[in-house]
């Protein structure tokens, strides 16, 4: 991944920061793993000494560093001030970024996914706008002033993502080497939009609500991956559902929590209680617990899946209203298709129909049916053994898929993560280095540490 600016004369501190970053030094990793999925393990971690970033800009009470060769921004204060900081520091980023997003001109841009996305996009914003809390549409002005870029033009680069949709999974407890609980992200996306070039590492910090720490990509305000400083963290994997746009956009909700959650508790009554979009599964976990679960949402229907606990999806046609076999419906013809962890109901031509996963203790996974079961039978093998390198050798393909776009490995006690992004021709990010990162408050003198994780 481009580095970004570097400037080697610039080596300043983190004055007026809460949070900073601690970086981690680069070593080869013994082992590296993908999902386009959410994860959430329990794992050890190894620390040797490293340094800390370098500052290249400043803008009010933020500012851009880099570490080792990563781009890591920080902004704090009103909406409109993060906004304005985003967009000043990242400027040229923000253009470049969201000018591949909106207007693509690479082989993406003549898909008819993509097509068809540019034709309804219009629409898509006029529903989608009056469910976006008024701070986030301040921050997004902030954000264009800063960029020197229209409004429409950030506003369409921050929902595109409601068009797209991705995977995701979570475990914890018995099925690490010590128990404590990991939160996994691994996403699998388009990597053809040229993404990857332009990934920040963020941290937020809003005058009013919880700092966080998002993986994300310049120009991008919302989150797809992130954690917060109560140890509440989120992934989400998206489903079906386009043209369902009367709610909050995913990646603003995600936020939302992140800003809002102090708690498991918390976190899912503000996913119960707002007006959602398309159909989409989370993974949320709570270090302090430690629990997680998983969430299967729509407009319409949510529903909350426990560590361990059994459940099933079916593809079948509705019985005719008032049938007097009432809800009753013959299916016939089908296979079962059994392993371990998963029973596939399959037609005899091969479709799938349903199925129904049995996951090991301690584990929420929300993946496609195909990657569902290749994690499951690994950590099977690795029962009690995972900790962060294995994790990262459990999560390679095929539970990641080839458009890999990147991973992120948390570790919520300590507030740390492990990030990869998908290489600049499109390789897998789980075939590229992580780069490690801690939050901490400022008056935390403790040693800036790096794992061996890193490549």
């Amino acid at each position: 991944m481009p580095a970004g600016p570097e400037n080697k004369n610039r080596k300043d501190r983190r004055e007026g920061a809460d949070f900073q970053v601690r970086p981690f030094k680069r070593t080869n990793a013994m082992i590296r793993r993908r999902f386009c999925t959410l994860l959430l393990l329990p794992l050890a971690a190894l620390w040797i000494p490293a340094g800390w970033g370098d500052i290249v800009a400043r803008e009010g009470r933020g500012y851009l560093e880099i570490v080792n060769g990563q781009r890591v921004l920080h902004v704090k204060g009103t909406p409109r001030e993060m906004g304005y900081q985003h967009g000043k520091l990242l400027k040229d980023l923000v253009v470049t970024n969201l000018k591949n997003i909106i207007d693509n001109q690479t082989k993406l841009g003549k898909t008819k996914e993509y097509m068809m996305y540019k034709m309804l996009r219009g629409g898509m914003h006029n529903r989608l706008l009056p469910h976006i809390p008024e701070r986030f549409l301040e921050e997004m002005r902030g954000l264009a002033e800063g960029a020197e870029l229209p409004f429409d033009e950030i506003l369409a680069g921050n929902l595109f993502p409601e068009a797209f949709h991705c995977s995701g999974i979570a475990l914890m407890g018995k099925a690490t080497r010590d128990g404590s609980l990991y939160h996994v992200r691994v996403l699998d996306y388009i990597t053809e939009a040229g993404l990857q070039d332009h990934a920040v590492v963020m941290i937020v910090e809003p005058d009013d609500g919880h700092a966080f720490i998002n993986i994300s990509y310049a120009g991008f305000i919302g989150s797809i991956t992130g954690m917060n400083d109560q140890q509440i963290t989120i992934g989400e994997m998206g489903g079906a559902g386009q043209g369902y746009w009367d709610g909050m956009p995913m990646s603003l909700l995600i936020r939302d929590t992140l800003e809002r959650a102090s708690t498991l508790k918390e976190a899912l009554k503000i996913y119960n209680n707002t007006p959602r979009t398309c159909e989409y599964f989370y993974v949320i976990s709570d270090a302090k617990i430690p629990d997680a679960r998983g969430i299967y949402s729509t407009p319409k229907q949510i529903h909350f899946v426990k560590p361990g606990e059994n459940f099933g999806m079916f593809d079948v046609p509705l019985p005719p209203a008032g049938d007097s076999g009432g809800n009753r419906l013959l299916v016939k013809g089908f296979e079962l298709v059994q392993s371990p962890v998963q029973t596939l109901i399959q037609s005899a031509d091969g479709k799938t129909l349903g199925f129904l996963n049995t996951p090991p203790e301690d584990s929420v996974i929300l993946s496609g049916d195909d990657r569902y079961r290749f994690f499951a039978e690994r950590l099977l093998e690795n029962y009690g053994k995972v900790d962060a390198m294995l994790l990262q050798e459990m999560i390679k393909r095929p539970v990641a898929m080839k458009g890999n776009l990147h991973n992120a490995i948390f570790h919520p006690a300590t507030l740390e993560v492990w990030v990869a992004n998908a290489g600049p021709k499109g390789e897998p990010a789980c075939d590229q280095p992580y780069y490690h990162y801690r939050l901490i408050p400022e008056n935390n003198k403790d040693t800036a540490v790096e794992t061996s994780m890193a490549k």
